[in-house]
C-alpha cells in the first residue's frame, strides 16, 4: 500500500545517497541490478498481496546472499545493490549466486512458483558520472541479460550505442510515417 510506497522511495533515496557518497569520495561503486522473471504473472493470478509475499522471500534471499552495505527496490520488480570494496570477480559469483538463490521456489500459500531472475552489473569508471547514470548502464545490462536469455551481464560502452543508435532509428522512423515518407507493400 501506501506506507510500502513510501518505504520503498525513503530506501531509494538512502540507496542514491549512499552511491552519490561513494562517487564523490572517489571509489568506484559497483551496481548490480537484480530483476526478476515472470512477475506480472504472478500478480495476475496472486494479485498485490501475493507478490507482496514473493517479494517479501526474495528480498530475503537477497540479503542473505551477498555483502552489499545496501540494497533497495527500485522498481517493482528490480532490485539494487552497491558494493564498493569488492573486485568484479567477486561481485559477479555473488550476482550468479543471488540468481540461483531467487529461482529456487517461493512459496504462496500452498503453492510453490518459480520466480527467475537476471542480473545487469556495472562499474563506475572512476570519471564523472551520477547515480542515475549508473542506474541506466546497470538497466541497459540487465535487459541485455533477458533478451539473450543468460544470468549476468556487464555493462560496456558499445550497449550504449546500441541502444542510443536504435533510439534514432526509432525517431526517424516514426518522423517519416508521420510525413507519409514510407509506404508499405
Amino acid at each position: 500500500g501506501r506506507l510500502g510506497q513510501l518505504n520503498r522511495h525513503a530506501i531509494r533515496q538512502q540507496f542514491e545517497a549512499h552511491v552519490s557518497s561513494a562517487l564523490r569520495n572517489g571509489t568506484r561503486p559497483i551496481i548490480v541490478l537484480l530483476g526478476l522473471d515472470q512477475f506480472q504473472n504472478l500478480d495476475d493470478v496472486y494479485g498485490r498481496l501475493g507478490c507482496d509475499a514473493v517479494l517479501c522471500q526474495v528480498a530475503a534471499r537477497i540479503s542473505r546472499g551477498n555483502s552489499s552495505k545496501l540494497i533497495a527496490r527500485i522498481a517493482d520488480d528490480e532490485f539494487a545493490l552497491c558494493f564498493e570494496d569488492q573486485d568484479l570477480e567477486t561481485v559477479y559469483r555473488i550476482a550468479i549466486g543471488l540468481v540461483r538463490s531467487v529461482k529456487e521456489p517461493v512459496q504462496l500459500g500452498e503453492d510453490h512458483h518459480s520466480a527467475g531472475a537476471n542480473t545487469g552489473i556495472v562499474q563506475s569508471d572512476g570519471g564523472p558520472t551520477s547515480v542515475e547514470e549508473l542506474l541506466r548502464c546497470a538497466h541497459i545490462a540487465l535487459s541485455r541479460a533477458r533478451n539473450t536469455k543468460v544470468d549476468c551481464c556487464f555493462f560496456n560502452r558499445e550497449m550504449d550505442a546500441l541502444v542510443q543508435n536504435r533510439s534514432l532509428l526509432q525517431k526517424d522512423f516514426r518522423t517519416a510515417l508521420h510525413r507519409d515518407e514510407i509506404r508499405s507493400y
